[in-house]
């Protein structure tokens, strides 16, 4: 039985890390420089801020909802808790979402 359970979290977390690692590579945005030359890919923190981004806009995130924390963020995309908390400062520098000290972060009212 204990067995069956661990197997199933397996199961679980595998899918799961599909899922994000899909939408990481959905969310990959290429920049090229202007003279030609080599292509360099967005960096990850910013590529977590974009999904969340995508999440407020589109209305999943509604205001003073609140968004992932950074160890959410960690656990979710497998990132260093340094690029979760660039992630969230970038929309924090957005006026995206608010934080409260000891709270979370959450999104800012429209």
């Amino acid at each position: 039985m204990l067995t069956d359970l661990l197997t199933g979290d397996c199961d679980r977390i595998s899918k799961d890390f599909s899922h994000t690692r899909r939408l990481l590579l959905e969310h990959v945005r290429i920049h090229t420089q202007g003279d030609g030359g080599v292509a360099v890919p967005e960096p990850v923190y910013r590529q977590i801020a974009a999904i969340i981004r995508a999440q407020i806009q589109s209305g999943e995130l509604p205001p003073d909802k609140r968004i992932p924390t950074e160890k959410d963020l960690v656990d979710l995309y497998g990132v260093a808790r340094t690029t979760a908390r660039r992630a969230i400062k970038v929309l924090r520098d957005e006026h995206l979402i608010y934080t409260v000290p000891q709270r979370g972060s959450y999104v800012s009212p429209r």
